[in-house]
């Protein structure tokens, strides 16, 4: 009984279809071994920051191949339809897959961005982004103010008119968001949420969905 009991278990195992398992180099845009929202947003982007935030268990907002690895990860993973390479965004803008992007290439996709933004995201004076240098805050919330936004603008939600948000008045627009939400949000620790901060990148993780 318990050898039928066994093959029925190993027949089922074999019947079972494997599930593709995604790798920290799957996601990793910049090549620095880790993922960060942005990027698993790049390659899967129907993942969520409740997602996000379950897999990335260490709280650094970033995933390592351990936690990319992990078996509720590939679950979470294998939830979604994973872009192909060709469809995901930063191919577009790296159409000659280099690994850099010139102004030209990034103005097509955010043609507001003035030459003065592009030469200040930057660094390093090499007329040209690299990935890494497309993902850090500041780019992405340059190039965030330059893209039609889904979101509520920060005037539609400032009822005393002093510029920025308080906790109040970010759950006027979005009833969702949480104190966890509007603490990752206020980037400078201020207690309140500028217009800058609410445009970024970040802000999109955390309330684009609620």
């Amino acid at each position: 009984m318990k050898n039928l009991m066994t093959a029925t278990a190993v027949a089922t195992l074999l019947a079972t279809p494997v599930l593709a398992k995604v790798t920290i180099q799957d996601l990793d845009v910049s090549g620095d071994s880790f993922a960060t929202y942005e990027e698993v947003r790049n390659a899967i982007p129907e993942m969520d920051m409740t997602d996000f935030k379950a897999i990335d268990t260490n709280g650094d907002r970033r995933l390592s191949a351990t936690e990319v690895n992990a078996l509720e990860a590939q679950s979470a993973f294998a939830q979604h339809q994973m872009r192909s390479y060709k469809e995901r965004p930063l191919m577009l803008l790296d159409a000659d897959g280099d690994g850099f992007m010139s102004y030209d290439d990034i103005a097509r996709v955010h043609p507001s961005l003035t030459r003065n933004s592009f030469e200040n995201i930057d660094k390093n004076n090499d007329n040209r982004l690299s990935y890494a240098e497309y993902y850090t805050i500041e780019a992405q919330t340059a190039l965030a103010q330059c893209s039609e936004s889904t979101f509520l603008d920060l005037a539609s939600m400032d009822a005393n008119k002093d510029k920025f948000l308080s906790m109040a008045e970010l759950k006027g627009g979005y009833p969702k968001a949480t104190n966890a939400d509007f603490r990752d949000i206020d980037l400078n620790g201020d207690n309140r949420i500028s217009a800058v901060e609410l445009l970024s990148p970040n802000a999109e993780c955390l309330i684009g969905k609620k």
